[in-house]
């Protein structure tokens, strides 16, 4: 088992709440997503900077929301970081 600093502790902690709140945000994501793209759909065919405007809107909702959930899921980096202290203890020891 991974053992982990307090600080390390902390940070999982932290991850762990951030990526519940951002669980119940998710719907709202889908939801702006959504709207976007109805637009998109509903939009004239004279209305191409509005469609380009939109198709940009949600490729940056689209990367916002795969950066939140990727910086709250910052298990990865702190066994990453847990790993690299075990084993430079081990190669110390």
């Amino acid at each position: 088992m991974t053992e982990y600093t307090p600080d390390e502790q902390a940070q999982l902690n932290a991850a762990a709440q951030a990526g519940a709140e951002l669980r119940q945000m998710d719907g709202a994501f889908d939801k702006i997503r959504g709207d976007m793209l109805e637009l998109i759909a509903k939009s004239a065919m004279g209305e191409s900077v509005l469609r380009e405007k939109l198709y940009l809107g949600v490729s940056v909702l689209d990367q916002v929301r795969t950066l939140l959930f990727t910086m709250a899921d910052g298990v990865t980096v702190i066994d990453s970081n847990a790993l690299i202290r075990k084993l430079m203890d081990e190669g110390e020891g």
